[in-house]
């Protein structure tokens, strides 16, 4: 028996988002794996998800819970890897080994690799998957869960959906959230605008030339629909727009959904399914692709970011925190080999390690500056990590023509601020 692994990852997350809420932690979901099945129980992997979030949720209050699945189906045998992520300076030894002992890891080994840095790994019993956990107390914690019985997606002649740069509101939506659902719309060829408030979507609406009327606008549920204005857009849009009233499971509005009229309610996160059949509906009889699409557009692709680090837990950790953010992530374990890459494919911006063998970051950063001088490879921008940061080695990181040079570990956070300064990445 083989089941569709995006429907039951996304059922699982939908459990456990009304937890995350509760204890104050911002929420991003993403899922690279449309198409994917895997072979065996659903049930199995079902509970296996559910300890490893219910894990992670208890590492942190106040932060961040980032989950993201992403399938590769280039290997042979095709491999499906998912990471949960608890982002936040209230990670604390006991909280990392509160979750350790919770998620139940088989023959686990825990060890301090680097300082500050904790490691345990061990096979779920649940999918007999391999498990993962690097934790930085202060800063934050990472979880990966590699799915085996995975099956590459059956050959077809049906075209992947295309919104063809039509355009989508998120109205209401906190940042993380935001984020995530910018991304993953995006690579469906969605021209994305976010709006702070339903005052503003209505006002926005009523002075928008009707060819830039959304196509799409998914809404966050805050609060009473009737007295927050969230009835007053859906009378200004195009009758074939698809209004998504987007609640977190056990929302009232599920049992009343007539309470927010001309809106579908759809819990959160929404599945890839959900959102390649709202694409798809652009071209159906009813859809607004002809005034909303006036010429094909492709959607923005995420930025590809080059991790250079010695330190295998400290290339996981970067890799894991950089890829749940949205961005595409290679690696390199020394300065030549850094270089090398950014030669066969430049990256949108390199991460670099400052003390490693072979060439270190200073001298790999001097090289690949000259070579952006002379044409060879194009400009992009290059950060310095050190764990024995001062003003005085800053000011040698930038002599050498690095951005900037900050001090190691890099929390999640951290990175994520400064991979969207430098990139424009949001």
């Amino acid at each position: 028996m083989s089941f569709d692994f995006a429907e039951v990852f996304t059922v699982a997350a939908r459990q456990v988002v009304p937890l995350a809420r509760s204890q104050g932690l911002s929420f991003t979901f993403d899922c690279q794996s449309a198409g994917v099945r895997i072979a065996g129980d659903p049930g199995s992997l079902q509970g296996a998800l559910h300890r490893l979030f219910l894990a992670v949720i208890g590492l942190s209050t106040g932060g961040s819970f980032v989950i993201s699945a992403r399938a590769d189906l280039s290997q042979s045998p095709p491999s499906l890897q998912l990471r949960a992520a608890a982002v936040g300076t209230n990670v604390t030894m006991a909280s990392v080994t509160a979750a350790h002992a919770h998620l139940g890891l088989w023959r686990c080994q825990a060890a301090s690799v680097d300082p500050g840095t904790v490691t345990a790994s061990g096979i779920c019993p649940h999918t007999q998957g391999q498990v993962e956990m690097t934790a930085m107390p202060g800063h934050g914690a990472l979880v990966t869960l590699n799915v085996p019985g995975v099956e590459a997606p059956l050959a077809t002649d049906a075209p992947a959906p295309h919104a063809q740069g039509a355009h989508a509101w998120l109205v209401n939506v906190d940042d993380a959230l935001a984020r995530s659902w910018e991304r993953r719309l995006a690579r469906l060829g969605w021209t994305t605008t976010r709006i702070g408030s339903f005052e503003n979507a209505t006002a926005r609406a009523r002075s928008t030339p009707r060819h830039a009327l959304p196509a799409l606008v998914i809404v966050l549920e805050t609060g009473n629909p009737a007295r927050d204005g969230t009835l007053d857009l859906a009378p200004l849009l195009h009758a074939g727009a698809r209004l998504i009233y987007a609640v977190q499971a056990g929302s009232a509005s599920l049992r009343h959904p007539a309470h927010v009229k001309g809106y579908e309610v759809h819990v959160y996160p929404l599945s890839p399914h959900d959102l390649d059949e709202m694409t798809r509906s652009l071209s159906s009889p009813d859809g607004v692709a002809d005034t909303t699409t006036p010429e094909p557009l492709r959607g923005p692709s995420p930025s590809t970011v080059l991790i250079v680090d010695d330190g295998p837990m400290n290339l996981i950790v970067g890799q894991g925190f950089a890829e749940a953010l949205g961005y595409v992530v290679r690696t390199a374990t020394d300065g030549q080999a850094a270089i090398d890459a950014c030669m066969r494919d430049a990256p949108d911006m390199v991460l670099m390690d400052l003390h490693m063998p072979v060439l270190g970051g200073a001298e790999a950063t001097m090289q690949l500056r000259a070579m952006q001088r002379r044409g060879d490879i194009p400009p992009f921008p290059i950060v310095i990590l050190t764990a024995g940061w001062s003003a005085e080695v800053r000011r040698q990181c930038i002599e050498a023509g690095a951005d900037e040079c900050l001090a190691k570990p890099l929390s999640m956070a951290d990175m994520d601020a400064e991979l969207a300064r430098r990139t424009g990445h949001r």
